[in-house]
């Protein structure tokens, strides 16, 4: 046992040796110190590629997180570029149809005017064979007898009380008339009755004077007018009535003068 150990701590001996030989030799120092230095280097790009990676890893998860939040603001532009497409594509189709709209309200303004232009031309051509037939109209006796008809219709009726007035006025007249016709009074008892009245009393011989004679005849004369003319009874319908009475009782026998005993002012 001691001579194997003797051995193990030669060989050692010679070894330490064999190194301070080594050590002393300076081709072997200066490759010693070249493995140094470039176990040094090696050291320093290890640590700079742990300093790379760690920053790498850093920079993976701030991409992550660009990632998601560029993902989420595309998809946020999306949903609004898509509604912004579909509106735009509904302005598009509304725009059209405005379009199309004021194209068809064109052409029927064109024909519009067109027809208008017609009916203006057909007018101007009724007005002129209407202003022919009116002057060939004016010398037509008829067309004259229709104007006279339409001013009488056109004419504004009487009122009720007019109407009654002239009634009763018209039936003191026909009862004054049949009081004549049935034996009453005559034509001369009214104008001697209205002489007595009208002009003091005189000699029953005395024969009446030209004044006298003549306010006779003016009151005859006023009270015809009254029946005539229809100052009591101002209307047409009464004036033909009153004419035709008039006319009727002469006929009969009954003068101008008969109706002078009538009271006029009573109404």
């Amino acid at each position: 046992m001691s001579a194997a150990a003797g051995d193990a701590e030669d060989s050692s001996l010679q070894e330490v040796q064999t190194l301070r030989d080594s050590l002393s030799n300076d081709s072997v120092v200066a490759e010693l110190r070249n493995e140094l230095l470039s176990l040094h280097n090696r050291i320093d790009r290890l640590a700079l590629l742990e300093q790379f990676r760690s920053e790498g890893e850093q920079l993976q998860a701030s991409l992550e997180d660009i990632k998601t939040n560029w993902s989420a603001h595309y998809s946020a532009w999306r949903v609004s570029r898509d509604e912004q497409d579909s509106k735009l594509m509904s302005i598009e189709k509304r725009l059209n149809s405005l379009e199309s709209d004021s194209t068809a309200l064109a052409k029927r303004q064109t024909q519009l005017e067109q027809e208008l232009h017609q009916v203006r031309m057909q007018q101007a051509g009724l007005l002129a064979s209407m202003s022919v037939l009116e002057k060939h109209a004016a010398s037509c006796p008829q067309y004259q007898q229709q104007q006279l008809l339409q001013q009488v219709v056109e004419q504004p009726e009487p009122d009720d009380a007019v109407i009654d007035s002239l009634k009763s006025r018209l039936a003191r007249v026909e009862s004054f008339m049949q009081q004549q016709q049935s034996g009453g009074m005559t034509s001369t008892r009214h104008r001697h009755h209205r002489r007595r009245h009208q002009s003091p009393p005189s000699s029953p011989n005395s024969s009446p004077s030209p004044n006298e004679h003549s306010s006779s005849i003016s009151d005859t004369n006023n009270d015809t007018r009254l029946v005539e003319n229809g100052t009591d009874c101002y209307k047409y319908e009464c004036n033909r009535d009153c004419n035709r009475r008039r006319a009727s009782s002469t006929s009969s026998g009954w003068s101008e003068e008969s109706l002078h005993g009538l009271d006029y002012s009573s109404d």
